[in-house]
């Protein structure tokens, strides 16, 4: 599930929480602890490491604790926490199963109980009030060897480009981004009637 990995980013620089992140980010991380989650749309390319081979993708994501949802193309993915639930619009079915934390590596509260010295960490500043912070590792065991992240003037995610172990590239552009209080986050997964119900929950 590639688009899982947005989670992680945002999430990510939990990790590295120290004298050095920016005032920007910690408003931003600041916002998320205290409840309030974000909404938006996104632009994802995914670059093989290996083959080279890009493909690209548009839709919705709304983030909150361990709740996500991304909307992309002919696909639907929500998880809140307890139960993952899949809705393929081309099939017209909907997967159903229990969710693990403890065994999925895109599990937000895996990186907010991690260590805070797996990366370290630069920021560079812009005219235009923009930040980037670059997350960098070599430590064998983490997924990701360097993480960009651009945030605008409001501490808002504009950009996000990530490089996993493989050398895979991951790269996010959001648009219309926004915080909302999690009561008004839309986490509205939906499906006709007439899909099928795949349930394999134990």
């Amino acid at each position: 599930m590639r688009f899982a990995y947005l989670i992680i980013l945002f999430i990510l620089p939990i990790q590295a929480v120290s004298a050095d992140l920016p005032q920007e980010f910690r408003q931003f991380i600041d916002r998320f602890e205290q409840g309030e989650g974000l909404t938006g749309q996104m632009q994802h390319v995914f670059r093989d490491g290996f083959t080279g081979e890009q493909t690209f993708h548009q839709g919705d994501i709304v983030i909150s604790g361990d709740k996500y949802l991304i909307r992309v193309d002919n696909q639907t993915i929500f998880v809140d926490g307890m139960i993952s639930r899949v809705y393929s619009a081309t099939e017209n079915k909907v997967i159903i199963s229990d969710y693990f934390p403890e065994e999925d590596e895109f599990a937000p509260s895996r990186f907010f109980s991690a260590p805070s010295d797996l990366y370290q960490v630069s920021v560079e500043r812009f005219e235009d009030g923009t930040v980037l912070i670059e997350l960098v590792s070599d430590d064998p065991f983490e997924i990701f060897t360097k993480v960009s992240i651009t945030i605008d003037e409001n501490s808002l995610p504009l950009e996000v480009i990530a490089i996993d172990q493989t050398e895979n590239i991951f790269t996010t552009q959001f648009e219309e981004i926004r915080f909302m209080s999690v009561a008004d986050l839309p986490f509205d997964f939906s499906y006709p009637e007439s899909a099928e119900i795949l349930d394999l929950r134990e």
